[in-house]
């Protein structure tokens, strides 16, 4: 199956789950399930998120766009961030209500099965997902694997209230996790934000860098770096000696640029040549 394929199946499997969570939710009372369902609407965010690098990444730079489509990912990530914001508040909302008012629940055990069926389908996806040469792709699989657990624990918490009868552990259970999905929601805004204002790669990839422009003859400046969607960018001057000619000098170029390449799946590199 291709890379967009896998992202359709990755996006049907998690709207199936959004709704049939928020039915469920709705027809049990439990929060718990309803702060699920928030968390399940970021697994689709995250698998349009997928879905849109996977597209973009075949579609060139134009006329209007002249360094590509990226961007559009983050502006999508962004808008949903907020969105999600929103629908977490409104559960916290329910779930203090519900604290201080509790309600007995009904169809338990339909909450515990739809819980189970969402760790089962979330499992599966999270494999699929997995074998994808892919690094948005395996992005979303980690995204899934946290809405596997969190599914999980929803299913022990149900299970606790039928055995014990006390109500306020779903209130409970769901502000743990309406508070994780925020926690969730701030790592996907601060991923976003970083790319619509080009902020420079982390550390640990401008490290990889440096110890290649290092490894070659030569010396650098100016060395800049971002992330457009998927693609790392990155521009640099090199200084190299006086009397290398323009084609070696373009073969040292190409040099670089292919050991970046190796580094990150996909890369532009811009290079100024500097005499010494």
């Amino acid at each position: 199956m291709s890379r967009v394929g896998v992202s359709w199946v990755a996006i049907g499997v998690s709207l199936f789950l959004l709704l049939l969570k928020l039915v469920v939710g709705f027809l049990t009372g439990s929060i718990s399930v309803l702060a699920d369902a928030v968390h399940s609407s970021t697994d689709v965010v995250a698998a349009v998120m997928a879905l849109l690098a996977v597209r973009l990444s075949l579609k060139p730079a134009d006329d209007s766009h002249n360094y590509g489509h990226g961007k559009f990912e983050n502006l999508s990530a962004f808008l949903q961030v907020i969105l999600i914001y929103l629908a977490a508040g409104a559960i916290l909302l329910e779930s203090f209500r519900k604290l201080f008012n509790p309600v007995e629940l009904s169809f338990v055990w339909s909450g515990i099965a739809v819980m189970g069926v969402s760790a089962v389908l979330h499992g599966f996806v999270y494999f699929l997902l997995r074998r994808q040469d892919s690094l948005a792709l395996k992005a979303t699989a980690l995204h899934l694997l946290t809405d596997l657990v969190t599914s999980i624990a929803v299913m022990v918490g149900l299970l606790a209230v039928y055995v014990t009868g006390h109500s306020l552990l779903d209130p409970l259970l769901a502000i743990v996790l309406t508070l994780y999905v925020c926690f969730s929601a701030y790592q996907l805004l601060k991923d976003a934000v970083a790319g619509l204002v080009d902020a420079s790669l982390p550390d640990v990839d401008k490290q990889n860098i440096e110890e290649i422009l290092e490894s070659l003859d030569g010396s650098y400046h100016r060395l800049r770096t971002r992330r457009v969607g998927k693609v790392r960018e990155v521009d640099l001057h090199l200084v190299v000696p006086g009397a290398v000619s323009v084609a070696e000098a373009h073969q040292l170029c190409d040099r670089l640029e292919e050991r970046i390449g190796q580094v990150f799946e996909e890369s532009v590199t811009t290079i100024h040549i500097e005499p010494e």
